[in-house]
């Protein structure tokens, strides 16, 4: 069966969304996305801030079969910055798998990268083991897989942890973003596919509300004299997509049902921690800020999720229990020549 293919538009939403619903991730943990928003706007809420999307048609009725995006930003090796292609959301109907449509959407974003990257850039993807599909689709073109990455599953915490003495944790404001974006930019600098941070590109990240309120939020740890200790970013990902869990191994299932992050109805609502950071000998500040953010939302969520690098310093931040449900995730690269493998990774891809 031959099938067309062109560029997603934003009225595509609401076939998008439907696409989504059953089109379970094929790694160790399967789910589907539910929107609670536009489709379209919620992907690139998600993705790198230069999205192109590519859908494919069922010839006649015109009724989606897949979908997938290509989106562009520049990410930092040691000192260096590199601009790069990240391939996601790539989705094909249950229905029409086995002919050919995973490829050919693929086809289609390295055909937008070879227009719009430049020579020395890279192509990456995230790929969660056990994704077989994936795999195959990313032999096409990576070269090498990198990784792992740990994604950890925490329940929110029904109690407000009591904070050291003499320590604050609000919302940052306006003014501190540069100075924010001058301790991420210490203290991931020694990360691979960190993105360098100003005042400006955080304020961005900040105002982005695919549904009309922000979704994303900075918060801070100072002292009493005000000193900026530590801090961490955070995504409410519930007010746009909840993932409905469709398959998970047993010992998984059984434990996040102990620990209520798995409800009955199988709906995840999570809230995403990401880009921990803290000033030398403030390690203490950064773990009692990620026991606060995990009862902040505990009324919202069930589910407060980070992604590290298990090597990272964040490992012993966020300390994971041997009963916290874990997947791993590979990075498929392109372009990798002169990558030094031994730094840490920085998980900001989505």
């Amino acid at each position: 069966m031959s099938f067309t293919y062109r560029a997603m538009q934003p009225s595509d939403s609401p076939a998008l969304a439907k696409l989504a619903a059953v089109c379970p991730d094929g790694g160790m943990v399967q789910f589907t996305m539910q929107y609670a928003v536009d489709a379209y706007a919620a992907t690139q809420a998600l993705v790198l801030p230069d999205m192109y999307g590519v859908v494919a048609e069922s010839p006649g009725t015109r009724v989606l079969v897949g979908a997938a995006t290509v989106s562009f930003g520049p990410f930092m090796f040691g000192a260096d910055e590199r601009p790069c292609a990240l391939l996601s959301n790539l989705m094909v109907h249950p229905d029409y798998r086995r002919q050919g449509v995973a490829l050919a959407l693929t086809q289609w974003r390295l055909q937008k990268i070879h227009e719009c990257l430049e020579e020395n850039g890279l192509v990456i993807a995230n790929i969660q083991t056990g994704n077989v599909a994936s795999l195959a689709n990313a032999n096409h073109w990576c070269e090498r897989l990198v990784g792992p990455l740990v994604t950890a599953a925490f329940p929110p915490l029904a109690r407000r942890p009591r904070l050291p003495k003499n320590l604050t944790i609000c919302s940052a404001e306006p003014h501190e973003l540069p100075e924010i974006a001058d301790h991420l930019n210490t203290f991931y600098r020694d990360y691979n596919f960190y993105q360098f941070q100003t005042a400006e590109n955080l304020a961005a990240w900040l105002s982005c509300a695919p549904g009309g309120n922000p979704i994303h939020h900075c918060y801070v740890v100072a002292d009493e004299w005000g000193n900026l200790l530590a801090g961490a970013a955070l995504v409410e990902r519930y007010p746009i997509i909840q993932l409905h869990i469709s398959q998970v191994p047993l010992p998984i299932l059984l434990v996040t049902q102990a620990l209520g992050i798995m409800p009955k109805d199988k709906l995840l609502r999570e809230l995403e921690v990401k880009h921990l950071w803290y000033r030398p000998g403030q390690a203490a500040a950064a773990r009692a800020l990620w026991q606060a953010l995990r009862s902040e939302w505990a009324s919202a969520v069930n589910c407060v999720r980070v992604t590290f690098d298990p090597r990272s310093p964040v490992k012993a931040i966020v300390r994971p229990a041997f009963w916290v449900p874990q997947t791993t995730v590979m990075l498929a690269i392109k372009g990798s020549a002169g990558l030094d493998i031994t730094r840490y990774i920085d998980p900001y891809l989505e």
